[in-house]
């Protein structure tokens, strides 16, 4: 039987040439047909949330941009442990991703037993799109080694009749059909076009070390953030193109539309993502910590050696994000008026200083959410401490679940503060 085979393409497309690996799987599954053990993948830069795909692989071929130090477009063939090796030289955060990648494979048994890497040295990294000369040039001879290597293997591709190269990925498509008077039109779509895609990208790089595994295209927060940005840059090309097309005396049709489009639809884009955003952050932790009657909870939630509910809970990755938001949430975009109403008293009494130590629960925690997470699970229907003539007590909260599993939170001592 042929041993499965993946070959991936890594890299990332916004970045010149580091986007050659996903470029070369592109144009290999575009262009040959493989035996059905083959698969070919576009990798992009997703790093750990690729693991999944190496369950059954036995031989993995990585193409990537790898830097060595040779000479731009000079191609080179790693096998094992050079494969990591190569990687400690990082051109971007997906390598790093790689890394974690075998890495996690290898403690999980689900390694590859042969795994090789046809790289390219790069030339140019800059923020765009298109490959340099270099590149570009020893591209077909990358493709012509990696297709020995699958012949070596015995799952040699066959060429599909009449399949063009992909082509190589650039923002040209934004001019077509403009004539030269439409110049700083074309201009200004082919910034917006690339600061569009590159916000997010931006963004995520800004952070400090390497994020956790949601591969390198980042949060809904990145994103929200960087077309934040992106559309507030936006505003002010279309507020310059207004400018420049009034008149004395007169505000153009062209100048009412620029203004239009800058002082009406533009803001009301950034105010949404704004507010998106906002409503995002603000169901995580660092969120709820921001607010210091909150410190001694957080604290103690981060804290490895406390027993509370909330910190076994945090350490154990029950729950994985907005740890405070998925318990205590109880109003939200879809609560009620009430609820809302309860919301902003809690940041009046805040902002004035009036709220009152140590901090209750205004109402009995229900049960509810505990058994949103908890009540399926076969630990809890065949625990001894839950026997099934109790069950619905649990359920209606006759019984309360922190009568048997509490403290949820340490017990603050001060009296109050005004």
């Amino acid at each position: 039987m042929t041993p499965r085979t993946l070959v991936l393409g890594l890299g990332n497309i916004l970045l010149r040439d580091e986007g050659l690996g996903v470029w070369m799987a592109e144009s290999l599954a575009r262009r040959f047909a493989f035996p059905p053990e083959v698969t070919v993948l576009d990798g992009g830069t997703l790093g750990l949330d690729l693991l999944p795909r190496l369950d059954g692989i036995e031989r993995l071929l990585i193409i990537d941009a790898v830097k060595l130090g040779r000479a731009p477009g000079e191609i080179v063939r790693l096998g094992g442990d050079e494969v990591p090796a190569a990687l400690d030289v990082k051109i971007s955060p997906h390598q790093v991703g790689v890394q974690d990648l075998l890495a996690a494979a290898r403690l999980l048994g689900s390694e590859p037993p042969h795994v090789v890497l046809w790289g390219m040295e790069p030339e140019r990294l800059d923020p765009g799109t298109g490959f340099s000369a270099s590149v570009s040039e020893a591209l077909p001879r990358l493709e012509a080694a990696v297709l020995d290597e699958l012949d070596r293997w015995g799952v040699a591709g066959t060429p599909v009749e009449g399949a063009a190269p992909t082509s190589v990925i650039n923002l040209d498509w934004l001019e077509t059909g403009l004539g030269g008077r439409e110049q700083g039109v074309t201009a200004l779509l082919r910034v917006t076009a690339l600061l569009a895609l590159l916000a997010p990208v931006v963004a995520a790089a800004a952070e400090e070390g390497v994020p956790l595994p949601r591969g390198w295209i980042g949060t809904t927060s990145d994103w929200l953030r960087g077309l934040g940005v992106t559309f507030a840059l936006l505003n002010l090309v279309l507020l310059a193109f207004a400018w420049r097309s009034l008149r004395p005396g007169e505000v153009t049709p062209t100048a009412r539309g620029w203004l239009f489009v800058a002082v009406g639809l533009v803001p009301l884009m950034v105010a949404f993502l704004s507010f998106s955003h906002g409503l995002e952050a603000s169901a995580t932790v660092g969120s709820c910590g921001a607010c210091h009657a909150m410190t001694p909870f957080v604290e103690d939630l981060r804290n490895v050696k406390s027993d509370t509910l909330a910190a076994t809970h945090f350490k154990n990755r029950y729950i994985r994000e907005n740890q405070c938001y998925m318990c205590h949430a109880d109003y939200g975009l879809a609560g009620t008026l009430t609820a809302k109403l309860a919301g902003l008293g809690h940041v009046w009494r805040y902002t004035i200083g009036s709220y009152a130590l140590p901090i209750k629960i205004a109402a009995p925690y229900p049960n509810v959410r505990c058994l949103d997470c908890h009540g399926a699970s076969q630990k809890f229907l065949h625990s001894q401490g839950h026997p099934k003539e109790d069950i619905p007590k649990l359920v209606t909260g006759k019984t309360s679940c922190l009568d048997c599993h509490g403290p949820a939170h340490p017990e603050q001592t001060k009296a109050a503060l005004r």
